[in-house]
């Protein structure tokens, strides 16, 4: 029978998985505001929701490494839980705002091409981090960083009711996607204390 140290041990390793889970939960409920709820208000909210899971995301590993919680589980939670809230969950957003205003079988051509292109890069991203170790920098831009952009960029537009913004959304979406599998470096930020 386990004591309750143990346990209290057990869920003090388990507290940044926790928080991966909320990262996960919000990229989640984001895409489910956008599918079950028309209107700017509600896309508002979803971008929030991904505003929300950046947040924990940016959390999580450092509390790992604080606890000395690091473990392979984990880094792959993380990895799916990104797909989801910042690959999948602003597209979800992007096609929903895109086509509340507009109607064009061309934009919906492009719009199709960048979101499938947005997803398969922001995986391809993923898997090479988890294949090599960059302790110091990224290769690529993080998927994170464009989910945040992303949900930034629609926040502001459904806050402002911006309308006829639809190809340079799409440029937006294409530039992210191509930047996420390009080789540059992205210096990582370290809030440790130098």
């Amino acid at each position: 029978m386990e004591t309750q140290e143990i346990r209290k041990s057990k869920l003090i390793k388990n507290s940044p998985n926790f928080i991966t889970f909320l990262n996960l939960v919000f990229g989640v409920m984001a895409i489910l505001v956008c599918i079950c709820h028309k209107g700017v208000r509600y896309r508002i909210i979803a971008s929030t929701f991904i505003l929300i899971s950046c947040f924990f995301d940016s959390i999580d590993g450092t509390l790992a490494r604080k606890l000395n919680a690091v473990s392979e589980m984990g880094k792959q939670l993380d990895s799916f839980a990104d797909i989801v809230s910042f690959g999948i969950s602003p597209m979800v957003l992007a096609v929903s705002t895109i086509f509340e205003y507009e109607k064009s079988m061309l934009i919906y051509i492009l719009l199709c091409i960048v979101t499938i292109l947005y997803i398969t890069c922001g995986i391809a991203r993923l898997v090479r981090y988890n294949l090599g170790d960059f302790s110091s920098y990224f290769i690529g831009l993080p998927i994170t960083v464009s989910g945040f952009i992303l949900s930034i960029y629609f926040l502001i537009i459904n806050k402002f009711e911006i309308v006829k913004l639809d190809l340079l959304s799409i440029i937006l979406i294409f530039v992210l996607s191509i930047l996420m599998i390009s080789s540059i470096k992205v210096k990582r930020i370290n809030f440790k204390k130098r």
